[in-house]
């Protein structure tokens, strides 16, 4: 191997020993909690995020190539804390988020990639599983969208008069989650309005938000659209 040729291989090398996620030594065992991880950052759409946690149970990463809006299903995880990162798709080797997810036993996670670049961050909310009694759903808003600004939130029946009802959740600011609301099951509609009015910025119903079965539990989302700003949109995470 000439001289060249071997500076240019070591070169290579390195480089894909820096692009490398760390793993810490595979475990067996132990308790455990569970995970799922959603791509809420809206710019990068045209440079989605690999996503990897060092290490859980199935001893791979998370997701490869998790686009806006994208959700993985619940992962295992080892109770403890573990690096998380989020690496660019596109160039693996800029990291878009770098930060410590501590799993408890028997808990779920939801982990948000919230905000623009270069200000991702996480969103790390605790999930609720347990079916609520009777005839009867459970919803959770999250506000994600760093355009939309404060908003009052109504959860209400698909046809309900907006003029009549109060918000179930007032002035929710971006980052911010509701607690979990008992609903009849059935067809649902969240809407979100400008804080003290009846002005309707984003609407949610219809497929995307379809009618809620006995015992379901749903994340609704408030986004922006793709690449961020208006026409706001959302997406319906199903916890159970």
């Amino acid at each position: 191997m000439t001289p060249r040729l071997a500076a240019a291989v070591a070169t290579a090398l390195a480089l894909v020993a820096c692009n490398k996620e760390p793993h810490a030594p595979y475990q067996t065992g132990g308790p455990t909690g569970r995970f799922r991880f959603v791509n809420a950052a809206p710019d990068t759409a045209s440079d989605t995020l690999r996503v990897r946690v060092d290490v859980y149970l199935a001893g791979t990463g998370v997701a490869t190539n998790l686009g806006y809006r994208g959700a993985t299903t619940y992962a295992t995880v080892l109770a403890g804390p573990w690096p998380l990162r989020a690496r660019k798709t596109v160039d693996t080797a800029v990291v878009v988020i770098n930060e410590t997810f501590t799993a408890a036993a028997g808990v779920d996670y939801t982990i948000f990639a919230a905000d623009t670049q270069p200000a991702v961050t996480t969103l790390i909310l605790t999930d609720v599983n347990t079916a609520p009694a009777g005839d009867s759903a459970k919803v959770r808003i999250v506000h994600a969208s760093p355009g939309l600004g404060a908003v009052d939130v109504y959860i209400t029946a698909l046809g309900a008069d907006l003029a009549a009802e109060t918000p179930d959740v007032a002035n929710v600011a971006f980052r911010d989650a509701s607690a979990y609301f008992t609903v009849p099951i059935g067809a649902q509609r969240v809407r979100f309005t400008t804080p003290g009015t009846k002005t309707v910025v984003l609407d949610v119903t219809g497929t995307a938000f379809p009618a809620l079965a006995r015992g379901q539990i749903r994340t609704v989302v408030a986004l922006d659209r793709l690449r961020g700003g208006a026409p706001f949109t959302f997406v319906a995470l199903a916890d159970r």
